[in-house]
């Protein structure tokens, strides 16, 4: 989807760390979790921003802070031009209203005791949007025709429905209060393929009609190919990349990106046999105390001794920025 250059989320040197501690009466800090380490980002009205990187790298943590579901070690968050952290806990309802989240897991997101009307009218409740109850379950109707989902089903049960469904009901619920903003933490990665593709073309369809803006967060890459028009790369708690997809995908500036281009499924088989696969050897860096410098410099096949420091995020050619000191 086009955007119009406003930055409707910044975020500013954001840190994330979870003490580990030692002991059973007497506990003792012995060192941090470094979940996410002083990350800076951009993201625009009306654009989809993908969140890609391997397992524990920081995604979620930093989905959650953006809802402030998690607080910051530190750092700034700034949404709609408000600086969150310094939103007090009263008000936070009233923030939340702008921006929701559809959650990674179907099955576990939604009461069981309530029905789809429950739901999805929860918000629209808790907000006052609607004056009366018929005006409310008109409301609810509303939005269940615009995420496919049939009247008959709304005074159903969730156990009543498969898994693509109850992801509708999820993506209904999150747009019931009319949020300027969607986090989709992994929407698809519990459903069935033949099911994906119908959630991932909802979601575009809700964007262009609603005027939504998407942080998209998975480490499926055809996934985030297909949604997304910037993608942002995560390596242990740091940002080492971000441009927009196509850019991305055809041209990555750092070897992680690299190794990570080169392990997506091509369907071709002239195309997949001309392109070489990197393997990566070595274990990936700990977030645990990490080393300073590079995290990625341990299974680098390029890495020098300036990668003992810690490369910036830096604008390589327009619009593209890499953390990486002899980017490709």
């Amino acid at each position: 989807m086009a955007t119009n250059g406003q930055a409707i989320i910044e975020v500013n040197n954001l840190y994330k760390f979870f003490p580990v501690k030692e002991g059973i009466i007497r506990q003792t800090v012995k060192g941090n979790i470094h979940a996410v380490d002083n990350i800076s980002f951009k993201v625009f009205k009306g654009e989809t921003m993908g969140l890609v990187g391997e397992s524990g790298c920081g995604k979620t943590t930093t989905a959650r802070m953006l809802l402030r579901l998690d607080e910051p070690t530190d750092g700034e968050i700034w949404i709609n031009g408000i600086e969150i952290s310094k939103i007090k806990k009263r008000d936070m309802h009233l923030f939340r209203k702008s921006i929701q989240m559809v959650f990674q897991d179907p099955y576990s997101s939604l009461n069981p005791r309530m029905t789809v009307y429950d739901i999805i009218s929860e918000g629209i409740k808790l907000f006052k949007l609607t004056r009366s109850k018929t005006e409310t379950e008109e409301r609810v109707l509303e939005l269940m025709d615009l995420v496919g989902l049939a009247p008959f089903h709304i005074y159903r049960y969730p156990h009543e429905f498969s898994g693509g469904q109850r992801q509708r009901i999820g993506i209904a619920r999150s747009l019931s209060v009319s949020p300027d903003i969607i986090v989709a933490d992994e929407p698809v990665s519990a459903l069935d393929v033949s099911i994906r593709a119908q959630i991932l073309n909802l979601l575009d369809d809700l964007q262009n009609e609603l005027g939504l803006t998407y942080i998209i967060v998975a480490h499926d890459l055809s996934v985030i190919r297909h949604v997304s028009d910037r993608v942002a790369v995560m390596y242990v708690g740091k940002l080492v990349e971000v441009a927009e997809t196509n850019e991305l995908y055809g041209q990555p500036m750092h070897p992680y990106t690299e190794a990570l281009m080169s392990a997506v499924p091509i369907p071709d088989p002239s195309v997949r046999d001309k392109r070489k696969r990197i393997i990566l050897h070595g274990d990936a860096a700990t977030p645990f105390n990490p080393k300073p410098g590079c995290r990625f410099k341990e299974r680098c096949a390029y890495a020098k001794k300036k990668c003992e420091e810690d490369p910036p995020l830096e604008e390589k050619t327009p619009g593209h920025f890499a953390a990486c000191w002899f980017p490709k």
